[in-house]
């Protein structure tokens, strides 16, 4: 049992590293957002799909390692939280399960915090585009005349070269 723990404890380890360099991936993607560095965004974004790619293995590999831990327990893996097995195990095992849970709990929120302020920085980006694609496309297609008042009129008579009085 003693070395499935080791083997959980690795991996929750090694989750909590890469969770740390996810974080760093969203903030080079919030510095390229802000600084409107295209290349720099897709550098970031490609650093965060391997990573994520990676945390994906790692989640496989601690579900195959609770099933073995299941058969050696007899509990269901549903049951077998961080803070049931920090409870339930002897130490240094208890104390190193429970600051994993710690470190990988406040490192969650942390990415989650991170990635919603940039999907914000994103929506607001996008905002602005269409607002000026929107405004140049009405002075483009449109006989739109301003007046003193700073308003725009779309009216037909622009470009008109003689005067209907002569």
């Amino acid at each position: 049992m003693e070395l499935i723990l080791e083997e959980l404890i690795e991996v929750f380890e090694n989750q909590a590293r890469l969770q740390r360099s996810l974080l760093d991936a969203l903030d080079q993607e919030k510095q390229a957002i802000v600084g409107s560095d295209l290349s720099a965004l897709q550098e970031a974004t490609g650093e965060k799909k391997n990573l994520v790619s990676e945390i994906k293995k790692l989640e496989d590999r601690r579900v195959r390692i609770l099933a073995d831990l299941e058969e050696s327990t007899g509990k269901k893996c549903n049951e077998l939280t961080l803070e049931t097995l920090a409870k339930n195990s002897k130490e240094p095992y208890a104390s190193r399960l429970k600051n994993c849970r710690n470190d990988i709990i406040s490192l969650i929120e942390n990415v989650k915090e991170l990635n919603e302020g940039n999907k914000a920085l994103l929506t607001h980006s996008m905002d602005l585009v269409t607002g000026s694609l929107r405004l140049l496309n009405n002075l483009m297609n449109s006989n739109a005349v301003y007046y003193r008042t700073g308003k725009i009129q779309n009216k037909d008579h622009s470009g008109r070269v003689l005067s209907g009085d002569v």
